[in-house]
């Protein structure tokens, strides 16, 4: 942070004109420069190294601006003119239409010796940064030589500074050198254009924000030296808040430093807010018909330059930060469609476009994209930078580390809450059906739960991008609590179930939300360590849970022990909704936010109803649940006393369910906004990451679902073993994973890891099939052994995975895609719940029917077997006729879940095995083919 300066400082850097200038001089200006860049971040610099002066480059500047625009808009940018080949250097147009930010017109050289580097197919779709400059015909422009001239004084100027500042921070005045060959500095014309008085004054008058050309950023880079002109506008956040103006000094440039030279400095320089007020249009001054001019001037190393993060073992690729940044600027929302720009139609150049146009985070680097949504009917909510995504970022710039660690505890505390929430009600489960004589319903509702689940987490994800995080966590609050008392207050299993379905939807979305939150704040090499932050309250609830589900159940009841929760779990979700709130008033106070604007302040109600009914494929949501439901559910009902698979009411649903599968993925392609971003399913580190999530429940589920019953029934455990038992795979898989997470953040690889975890899961099935049941102490004891190195396992590969997928994707598909695992991860439970739910209502009831002569209790034992545990311990005929086939049915189950553990396997086996770096996603991510031309296809099982 700044310190509360009321103005910039003055630094004279005469003394680097002379070559002879005593070594002493040197080192006071070096130590004169430190204390600068620590305190402010800026500054004046008077009498620089330069033979050319303010008038001849701002000279150079308006003749440039004075081109046609038809001549300009021949050095567009692509994004711009479609057909053109440069992307990185040229001329891009003002856009006042688009945003705030795009207030400005500009042209763009970089060094004209930089060795020009042509892409890679497999590159293709990168901004080539070493692309060769662009200029106007001679006729129009004759100054090209001049100015290549200037920008070389300007390279030699910023590494002399950058020299001074390496001794200043105890380096070798050569520490810089190695960032000077190839360089990709940038010198950037600039031209704002005047702003109306009445405009300008009438939005002070209502308390409005002022109208800027440049919205409040840091600059992302190294190093910025600035011209500007007499207009003035330039203004810095100092750390009370308060907004400096910085006015033309006459002779003076004024020099910042960037982000990347801050983490370089090990955070003792600063880089600090500033912004850009619109020029007033004033009658009487001598700029007014040219508004204001000013020519940045950013130092930037080569592409494959690597630079040290002081206090970080990272280094950090110029070529990947750069491209990593341009990804993440923050585009306008409601894009205007395509402009044709001749000199026919006589338009101003001040509002001639083809498409957005943006500045990367403070850089001043423009950026351009080509729109997310041409039909100008549309309502661009969720695109290439929703509104929800562009607030989480612009609050991301504002978190300290006590902002970090309010955030976190408020994560670990609702995590705590809804994870002792969810054991105990797991297990409250077969004591609610075994009531109700439904117990073989229990796979049931565990199938309709997973489902609402999977359908749930991509559109959640979705919704949180447009609205935001905090306001979808406060709805999934109140579906969780309304749920939650729904089940408590239900008299049958239909009620039971209609509670589980509201509950599910509340406690998936914030599952979601709390996984999207931790990655909107943490690196991609600690992200798998800070991803267990929601999981370490299974270390305690492991234990815990056992205590309080025994007495609850003993006391007040299954009933209670869920209703309580409906008062504990809004309380403990007021931390982190709290400390988000903070953030996001921080951000506000900054500037941060003051362009931002909610959807309902953008579009309104109607048109908000409208397009989200579209761009959330309520439509797909609805198909895809229906298949999922419609084809699952049945296999868990058609079993039982009686099979019922010739009756209608199995018939028709999985008849309809079938059918409705051509038809979603009819549907999907022709959508205007697909429920998933299918272009992403082209990389084998997202569709194997998928297949892994999938696999992994579908697995687990199968030996877990009835676990709970088989312990009480075949094991005879108490309810709190029991309850211990079957939390054994969170607290091992936990324990392993926060471990992993420390591994990981220094080796910077998954891979090895995943396929590691995957192999091991497998053994732990062949544990499982020995040790299936019986009341001896050896079954007990090889049941515990099975299910810690079941947990284990699982500590090594899926959060891995998960971290592995969003590597892949980048900031703005982030919450989608981790929205699209999780609901893998619950389709491979619905699998597993419909598998392990057939299975048992097709063998059980026929093997107790065989086993017990008295068919009363043989139903009995079937529909309510929790109930009859205490009249019939085990060496009772009929409990061990029971064992038996209990421990008969856990040995199919578990057979089953060893065969998919070898599907597991595969798909580790096929994501890649990325560096990961301290960026939220990797710079190519999205950009990879799905083979590498560089070596044989068959070697991705080790890339």
């Amino acid at each position: 942070m700044s310190t509360s300066f009321s103005s910039l400082p003055v630094v004279d850097v005469g003394a680097l004109k002379d070559p002879n200038v005593p070594s002493e001089d040197i080192a006071q200006l070096s130590q004169k420069l430190y204390d600068v860049f620590a305190t402010t971040g800026f500054a004046y610099l008077i009498n620089p190294p330069l033979t050319f002066d303010h008038e001849e480059i701002f000279g150079l500047s308006r003749e440039f601006f004075a081109i046609p625009l038809d001549q300009k808009m021949k050095l567009a940018k692509k994004s711009f003119r479609p057909t053109h080949a440069n992307t990185y250097r040229g001329y891009f147009p003002t856009q006042p239409h688009l945003a705030a930010d795009n207030l400005k017109e500009g042209f763009e050289i970089g060094n004209p010796t930089v060795n020009h580097r042509e892409l890679e197919k497999m590159e293709a779709k990168k901004i080539n940064l070493t692309e060769p400059n662009v200029w106007p015909h001679g006729a129009y422009f004759s100054k090209q030589e001049r100015l290549e001239e200037m920008y070389d004084e300007l390279q030699k100027f910023a590494s002399k500074l950058l020299s001074l500042l390496a001794v200043s921070l105890g380096k070798d005045a050569n520490f810089i050198s190695s960032w000077l060959e190839d360089s990709l500095s940038t010198l950037r014309l600039l031209h704002y254009p005047p702003v109306a008085q009445a405009q300008q004054g009438q939005a002070v008058q209502e308390g409005a924000a002022v109208r800027l050309s440049c919205t409040p950023h840091t600059d992302s880079g190294i190093l910025t030296l600035l011209h500007q002109d007499a207009t003035g506008g330039l203004e810095v956040l100092n750390a009370v808040g308060e907004w400096i103006s910085a006015p033309y000094i006459a002779g003076s440039i004024v020099v910042n430093i960037g982000d990347l030279m801050a983490q370089v400095s090990g955070s003792r320089f600063k880089a600090t807010m500033h912004r850009v007020r619109a020029p007033l249009a004033n009658p009487d001054a001598q700029n007014s018909e040219f508004g204001r001019f000013s020519i940045p001037f950013f130092f930037e190393p080569a592409e494959a330059c690597v630079l040290p993060v002081e206090g970080d073992e990272n280094e950090v690729v110029y070529g990947e930060y750069v491209r990593k940044k341009m990804s993440t600027a923050d585009p306008p929302t409601n894009p205007a469609p395509p402009i044709n720009c001749t000199p026919e139609r006589g338009l101003d150049p001040l509002s001639c476009s083809m498409s957005e146009e943006y500045s990367s985070p403070g850089k001043g680097r423009t950026v351009v994209q080509p729109p997310e949504y041409e039909d100008e009917g549309a309502t661009p909510i969720i695109g290439t930078k929703s509104p929800g995504v562009a607030r989480i970022e612009a609050l991301s710039n504002q978190i300290t580390t006590g902002n970090r660690i309010a955030i976190f505890i408020g994560v670990f505390l609702i995590a705590y809450a809804y994870g002792l929430d969810g054991t105990l009600r797991y297990a409250y489960q077969p004591t609610a059906t075994s009531n109700f004589g439904n117990h073989s319903l229990l796979s049931t509702i565990n199938v309709v739960k997973a489902v609402v689940a999977a359908a749930a987490q991509p559109t959640a994800a979705k919704i949180a991008d447009v609205f935001g995080r905090v306001e979808l966590i406060i709805v999934s609050i109140f579906f969780y609590v309304l749920g939650t008392i729904v089940e408590a207050a239900s008299t049958n299993v239909q009620a039971f179930a209609a509670g589980a379905f509201l509950y599910q939807v509340g406690y998936t979305s914030l599952l979601l939300l709390v996984e999207v939150i931790i990655a909107d704040t943490t690196s991609l090499r600690s992200r798998l360590f800070f991803s267990y932050v929601p999981a370490t309250p299974f270390i305690i609830n492991t234990w815990v849970s056992g205590d309080v589900g025994d007495a609850t159940l003993k006391n007040a009841g299954w009933q209670w022990g869920i209703g309580m929760w409906c008062i504990i779990f809004p309380v403990a979700s007021l931390p982190l909704i709290l400390s988000l709130m903070w953030v996001g008033r921080k951000a506000k106070k900054s500037g941060a936010l003051d362009d931002y604007k909610t959807p309902y302040q953008m579009y309104g109600p109607k048109k908000i109803a409208i397009a989200l009914f579209w761009q959330l494929d309520v439509i797909g949501i609805i198909l895809l649940t229906a298949v999922f439901g419609l084809i699952l559910v049945p296999f868990t009902l058609a079993g039982g006393e009686s099979a019922t698979w010739g009756k209608g009411h199995i018939i028709a649903p999985l008849v309809i369910g079938v059918l409705c599968i051509p038809v979603w993925i009819m549907w999907e392609k022709r959508a205007p906004h697909p429920m998933v971003p299918f272009h992403l399913f082209k990389d084998r580190s997202v569709w194997g990451a998928l297949g892994i999530a999938t696999f992994l429940n579908f697995a687990w589920t199968c030996q877990g679902d009835y676990l709970f019953s088989v312990l009480l029934v075949g094991f005879n455990e108490t309810s709190k073993s029991a309850l211990r038992i079957t939390s054994l795979y969170s607290f091992a898989s936990v324990i392993t994973g926060v471990l992993l997470g420390l591994v990981v953040f220094k080796v910077r690889r998954l891979k090895p890891f995943i396929l590691f975890g995957t192999c091991l899961f497998m053994v732990a099935f062949g544990l499982l099939i020995h040790y299936r049941g019986g009341v001896s102490g050896t079954s007990h004891n090889g049941l515990i052994g099975a299910q810690v190195l079941l947990g284990i396992a699982g500590g090594f590969f899926p959060y891995p995975a998960q971290a592995s997928i969003q590597a892949a994707t980048k900031h703005e598909h982030l919450a989608v895609i981790t929205g699209i695992y999780l609901a893998c991860y619950n389709i491979g439970s619905a699998l597993g719940n419909t598998v392990s739910g057939a299975i048992w209502t097709q063998v059980v009831p026929g093997e107790i029917s065989a086993r017990i002569a008295n068919q009363t209790e043989a139903a009995m034992w079937y529909g309510s077997p929790l109930g009859l545990l205490a009249a019939h311990p085990p060496g009772d005929p009929s409990r061990d006729a029971v064992i038996d086939v209990y421990q008969h049915v856990q040995r199919l189950l578990c057979i089953t879940g060893i065969c998919l553990s070898a599907i597991l396997i595969f798909f580790a086996c096929v994501i890649r095995n990325p560096r990961l770096t301290n960026e939220q996603s990797l710079p190519d991510a999205e950009e990879r083919n799905e083979t590498d031309e560089t070596g044989s296809k068959w070697g991705f099982w080790k890339r």
